[in-house]
């Protein structure tokens, strides 16, 4: 019975285990698809599965499925934009009690800020503070009206109207400093290296001496913006900053009276912070 048994052994064997040696060694040696898990020969792409472009990872553990949204402002995928697609606004508009004033935003002089489009106007002034600096009405010059710089205030009437408008607005407004406003006038990154703000012609940009006849100031934006889109800060108005040198408040730009030198971008002039002239306005900083 023994010898029998082994003899069926040995055939068995003989003609069936190189079969069995043969498939087992067949299923050993399928290659699967890392990603979808498959044998490599039913896989939809052969083990290669497609990659995105912008994360690198296969198309199907994308979270996108390698259509990554862009951003509407740069057109670069929002994970590579630096904002992430939500660029800061070149403008902010605000309203206060019926007036609309902007800022404009200006990149490159360290960090980010904010400045006035335009001086301060009387109308926002009076919609802020309830009434004009009573020297205007009184004026001998033409220094009156709604869309005109408001001007006889101090640096202490500056900064109570700042604190107003803080108060209704939940926002920072300040003066700029001097450095702030000399950048921005420039241009910016924008600049030309013009000797006005915005040209090297003064009568495009500025009202000053020669143009209004040293009657009064101007409506602001009547005349050509500065590379940001910025008005009036050569002329019209001297402007407050928060600088002081040793015991005077630096102000810039010139005004309705100054003859063309002053209004360069170059000039630099100095107030007693109490003074409240004719000819010195601000303009807002955020």
């Amino acid at each position: 019975m023994k010898s029998i048994i082994q003899v069926l052994l040995a055939f068995f064997i003989v003609f069936f285990g190189p079969q069995i040696q043969q498939d087992s060694t067949a299923q050993i040696s399928v290659k699967k698809c890392s990603v979808c898990g498959k044998p490599v020969n039913n896989c939809t792409y052969k083990g290669n599965h497609p990659k995105c472009s912008v994360c690198g990872k296969v198309k199907e553990r994308c979270p996108y499925k390698g259509n990554h949204p862009k951003c509407s402002t740069c057109g670069k995928y929002k994970d590579q934009c630096p904002y992430k697609g939500n660029h800061p606004k070149e403008k902010e508009t605000y309203t206060v009690n019926g007036v609309q004033f902007t800022m404009i935003r200006v990149e490159g002089n360290g960090s980010p800020y904010y400045i006035g489009e335009t001086e301060v106007t009387q109308a926002l002034w009076q919609a802020v503070m309830g009434s004009l600096p009573s020297d205007i009405s009184s004026s001998s010059y033409d220094v009156r009206g709604i869309n005109r710089p408001v001007c006889y205030v101090n640096c202490d009437d500056c900064e109570q109207f700042i604190r107003k408008l803080n108060s209704i607005t939940g926002k920072t407004f300040r003066l700029p400093s001097d450095s702030e406003w000399v950048y921005a006038a420039k241009g910016g990154k924008y600049t030309h290296n013009y000797t006005y703000s915005g040209s090297n012609n003064i009568d495009d940009v500025a009202w000053y001496t020669s143009n209004t006849n040293d009657s009064g100031s101007r409506d602001v934006k009547t005349k050509r913006p500065n590379e940001l889109g910025i008005y009036d800060m050569s002329g019209n108005v001297c402007e407050w900053t928060s600088t002081m040198s040793n015991s005077l408040r630096v102000n810039r730009g010139g005004g309705w009276s100054f003859y063309a030198v002053f209004c360069a971008l170059t000039d630099r002039n100095s107030y007693t912070p109490t003074k409240r002239y004719n000819i010195l306005g601000l303009r807002l900083a955020l």
